[in-house]
């Protein structure tokens, strides 16, 4: 441009400059149409444009009689759009102008601008590329979350689209404040919805119903439905505590929408987070003993009278779980122990392996059905989680206990050390001997001597401390010493077999004891009676015998 011309039109500028604000509070001058002239230029990419439009916005701005800020929202994403602009100098009269409307929107006139302008101000929220315009951004968007306050709920679907993604932000200075930013523009939202399902009027539940909870899922599960590394983890995190805020704060409108994420968490669990997958838990068991789903979804009768304090999901949640073991094999003996020691937890430990055993009472893989026992068996046997179950299933003096067992037992068959070691831990003792004798007729395979090893290990536990003592009983517990002596003529002579050795080398004149023992009966409690043991060793045979079909089956492939 000709620089007479360009100083003539910067000299013709300064004059209507003057004229306007000298004249600010005259009729003539019609703010609405002068306003339209800048929403057509306003996305002029051209730099002395954009500063001549900032610099009358500046102007305008200042005259106390132009209230310019009722017109903001029609200009706000053009302003954004020239913080991009190259030129630093217009870059910061633009920042130092926005800064200036920002302190100026909690006018009550714009109240009604509010909506428009946070639907503008969530897309340069999500600005990655810029962290000026980023940041610009969010303090507008802290701002109008706090003028809106309660109404603020209707937007969290793009609220939290934009601010979850900021919690993974680096240290670096900009996007430091900026995680920092979203942390307080979460916690506000986290609070508005606290509040909200405390009161119970009708006011505050219509204005819930207004959340699209639909999108709410949709932008929460979007961030679980990838696996989370290290530079995402956090804002996993952050999102499954969200859904576990809402599951516990609104379940009668989050749950509404289950089927659209259910299965997502289920996948989750195979993620790199523990804390992630503990949160991932923690949701899944909320949902599964949910009041609001036990009459509408327990269709099975079944389940309804062996499960009564949960629902349906309960069932799909540890199928789909099992299903997961089964694919992924890493997950399975990796962290499969972990998880089911966490959902003990969480659920009751009675409940939880009631569920698989029946479950897997019906596997035809004979070689998941063996790993999955053995899982369970373990953590059974020595976690501290099931302390409170172990008890119950040792004393055996209910019915619960009784039910519990042989549920147990028909599913641990698959495993025979397994079924053995239920039966040593509940003092079923003769049929453990029983048991312990049908071994000759099974294939002695390396996975069973090591399973044998790792029981004598358990044997010599605390877990354990009341069957050692038993030993002491020879009469009224020979078949214990009888099933132990079994388990040390099938081990090879290596550590384990010394230990059970030296162990039985202790029991006091076991070989006079025995000889009349035929005279003596062997303690029993009325629930005892009731076992059907015959049966239980016929099931056994069955299954044993099905394995071995697989077995050949499997050969043949």
């Amino acid at each position: 441009m000709d620089l007479n011309v360009r100083n003539g039109a910067e000299l013709l500028d300064r004059l209507l400059k003057d004229t306007v604000t000298e004249n600010s509070s005259n009729e003539k001058f019609d703010i609405i149409v002068f306003m339209q002239l800048l929403r057509e230029r306003i996305y002029v990419k051209n730099s002395f444009v954009r500063q001549f439009l900032v610099s009358w916005l500046k102007v305008l701005d200042s005259e106390p009689n132009i209230n310019i800020i009722l017109h903001i929202s029609d200009l706000l994403d053009g302003l954004f759009q020239i913080l991009d602009d190259s030129n630093s100098e217009i870059k910061k009269m633009c920042e130092s102008l926005l800064g200036d409307f920002l302190k100026e929107i909690s006018n009550p006139q714009m109240k009604s601008k509010y909506e428009l302008m946070i639907n503008i101000i969530l897309i340069h929220c999500g600005n990655v590329n810029d962290d000026s315009i980023q940041m610009t951004a969010m303090m507008w968007l802290k701002e109008l979350i706090h003028l809106l306050n309660e109404e603020a709920v209707f937007f969290m679907p793009g609220i939290l689209n934009v601010v979850l993604p900021c919690f993974s932000y680096g240290d670096e200075s900009l996007k430091k404040n900026i995680k920092e930013l979203s942390k307080v523009i979460n916690s506000k939202l986290w609070s508005l919805i606290e509040k909200l399902s405390q009161e119970k009027s009708e006011e505050k539940i219509a204005l819930l119903k207004k959340i699209a909870v639909d999108k709410l899922i949709e932008t929460l599960s979007r961030f679980t439905i990838t696996p989370s590394d290290i530079n995402t983890v956090t804002t996993t995190i952050e999102s499954l505590r969200w859904l576990l805020h809402l599951v516990y704060k609104l379940p009668q409108f989050i749950l509404s929408q289950i089927d659209n994420f259910f299965h997502i968490l289920i996948a989750f669990l195979s993620d790199s987070s523990k804390e992630a997958i503990e949160l991932d838990l923690k949701i899944l068991a909320v949902i599964s003993s949910s009041k609001l789903l036990i009459d509408t979804n327990n269709q099975n009768e079944a389940l309804r009278a062996n499960f009564p304090n949960y629902n349906k999901y309960f069932s799909l949640f540890m199928t789909e779980l099992l299903d997961l073991f089964r694919k992924d094999q890493n997950l399975r003996y990796e962290k499969g122990s972990s998880i089911i020691k966490t959902l003990c937890i969480l659920i009751n430990p009675e409940d939880i392996f009631r569920m698989f055993a029946e479950i897997l009472s019906t596997e035809k893989d004979s070689e998941f059905a063996i790993s999955m026992v053995d899982i369970l068996n373990s953590i059974l046997l020595t976690s501290c989680e099931c302390f409170d179950l172990r008890n119950s299933l040792k004393d055996f003096n209910t019915q619960e206990s009784l039910s519990l067992f042989i549920c147990l037992y028909k599913t641990w068959c698959h495993n025979p050390i397994a079924a053995i070691a239920l039966c040593l831990l509940s003092q079923n003792y003769e049929h453990a001997f029983n048991l312990v004798n049908l071994l000759g007729d099974i294939e002695i395979t390396l996975n069973l001597l090591i399973t044998i090893d790792k029981l004598v290990q358990l044997i010599e536990s605390s877990i354990f401390t009341y069957l050692r003592l038993h030993l002491l009983q020879v009469e009224e517990n020979q078949y214990l010493v009888r099933a132990l002596y079994g388990l040390l003529m099938i081990l090879p002579q290596s550590d384990a077999f010394f230990a059970l050795k030296h162990r039985l080398d202790c029991v006091p004149n076991y070989y006079n004891k025995i000889s009349d023992s035929n005279q003596n009966k062997l303690m029993s409690t009325p629930e005892r009676k009731k076992i059907d043991f015959k049966e239980l060793l016929d099931h056994f045979l069955q299954v044993q015998e099905k394995q071995k079909i697989f077995k050949k089956q499997n050969n043949l492939i």
